[in-house]
């Protein structure tokens, strides 16, 4: 389970690169090097039914030739390999149209310790430890509740990589890291009906999974809304679980990259004769939103980003006004700006595009109690699905829920085949409070339970 990390020639294979792309007549040439290694196990009932690992290792390589880029990646890493990588990428640049926005960044101090990002332990991990620790999540549902009638699937995937980076203008970068998860898909079944619930978590290291929290959230979000039904149409209070509030985050960070911003697909684009974006209330004062990349341990946390510049903090909404933007290098050249270290790269495949790293809800003082307590009358959602779905351009959002009703600050009958609609900024203005149970969602952020007022709430 160990990829091939090449530490100690990786930035030099990047560098060679590199050189043979100025060779080849690049004005500018940048190499980037991924090497993966992945194993995913799939359980039920203490019972393993399926392992697969999968190891990736390959090189992309940015070029510009008179302000045109040029993208090719490639597996041969041999001398030849690498020569014929550096001519396709000339070659196709010298066929695109110049833009000069375009270009790399210089080097710039970038921390790489400290950030708790490896786990020595993981790429050894034992089968035996795996299956451990998806038994004692599916206990762990079983335990919760005994309307739970089977679990559907029961996962754990784990990734060891190694990056590495080169420019002409002498950045030269590499790190390793580790990442993995767990998941449970949980039935419960009552009076002939069934829910399906399902919950997982991601972490850098082993000890940082949590088997039993996620196994009982899984049963919560499957037996909360079991026999329910829609309520009657209405304009009320809703608590969203912290997964629901970081699916609207993520589709919030597209509309908050800077090249979308800069194309028109974002609400946030200004508007001919309107005041600019920038500056204006876009939420209630509880809202306080950052994408860190420096967060030690963090499941999004790099010290340096897809292009080589080193990651940052960037607040983008402080006390409900907007602040900034996620910059590459290249937008923040356009926006006259400077880079927010938010170049990402899934795969050494595709160039860099803006995404966030640790997109992060900062958590208030109230727990969750205390939230659905502050209720008089709503709805507690743990689950959505897509409806009309959430448009970063347009700003619409509109899925359909299921949950429990709150009646006096408390937990009543479940309910569900409703929908909740409102504009992003509208739900983002009527946020009451933010929870203080921040929790990471996925590999890109997390955050806590949020109470928003006023949400139209769909049923009979």
């Amino acid at each position: 389970m160990t990829p091939d990390f090449v530490a100690a020639g990786a930035v030099d294979l990047c560098a060679d690169v590199v050189a043979r792309a100025r060779a080849a007549g690049a004005d500018e040439a940048e190499a980037y090097y991924k090497s993966s290694a992945n194993r995913t196990v799939e359980a039920r009932g203490g019972t393993l039914e399926s392992a697969t690992t999968a190891t990736t290792r390959g090189v992309g390589l940015r070029v510009l030739v008179g302000g045109a880029m040029g993208y090719a990646s490639g597996t041969d890493l041999d001398p030849d390999g690498r020569a014929d990588l550096a001519e396709q990428a000339v070659r196709l640049a010298r066929a695109s149209a110049p833009d000069p926005a375009r270009t790399l960044p210089d080097p710039a101090p970038v921390t790489i310790d400290d950030l708790a990002i490896y786990d020595p332990a993981l790429p050894d991990l034992s089968l035996d430890a795996v299956l451990d620790l998806l038994t004692r999540t599916e206990q762990a549902a079983f335990a919760a509740d005994e309307r739970i009638d089977a679990t559907h699937i029961e996962r754990f995937g784990q990734a060891v990589e190694m990056i590495a980076i080169a420019n002409s203008r002498g950045v030269a970068l590499t790190t390793a890291s580790t990442l993995c998860y767990i998941s449970l898909s949980t039935i419960a079944r009552q009076d002939g009906e069934s829910e399906r619930g399902y919950a997982g978590m991601v972490a850098r290291t082993v000890a940082g999974l949590d088997p039993e929290g996620v196994g009982g959230r899984a049963t919560q979000r499957a037996v909360a809304p079991l026999g329910g039904k829609p309520l009657a149409t209405r304009r009320a209070s809703v608590v969203f679980e912290p997964e629901i509030v970081a699916e609207l985050l993520r589709v919030l960070a597209q509309a908050l990259a800077g090249d979308a911003v800069q194309r028109g697909r974002s609400l946030f684009t200004d508007r001919p004769g309107g005041p600019p974006w920038l500056g204006s209330r876009i939420g209630s004062a509880a809202v306080e939103l950052v994408d860190d990349g420096t967060l030690a341990g963090a499941p999004g946390t790099l010290p340096f980003d897809g292009e080589g510049g080193p990651t940052r903090a960037t607040p983008l909404v402080q006390a409900g006004v907007l602040r900034g933007f996620l910059h590459s290098v290249e937008s923040a050249q356009r926006a006259g700006a400077a880079s927010t270290g938010n170049a990402t790269r899934s795969s050494y495949r595709n160039p860099p595009e803006i995404g966030p790293t640790n997109l992060v809800l900062r958590p208030g003082v109230r727990s969750a109690a205390e939230l659905i307590a502050g209720v008089d009358e709503g709805l507690y959602v743990v689950a959505t699905r897509n409806v009309g779905g959430i448009n970063p351009v347009s700003g619409d959002y509109s899925v359909g829920a299921a949950g429990r009703r709150i009646v006096g600050g408390e937990l009543a009958e479940p309910v569900n085949g409703v929908t909740l609609a409102a504009p992003m900024l509208t739900l983002l203005a009527n946020v009451r409070a933010v929870g203080s149970d921040f929790r990471w969602t996925s590999s890109q952020g997390g955050s806590p339970m949020v109470l928003i007022d006023d949400v139209t709430i769909g049923g009979r």
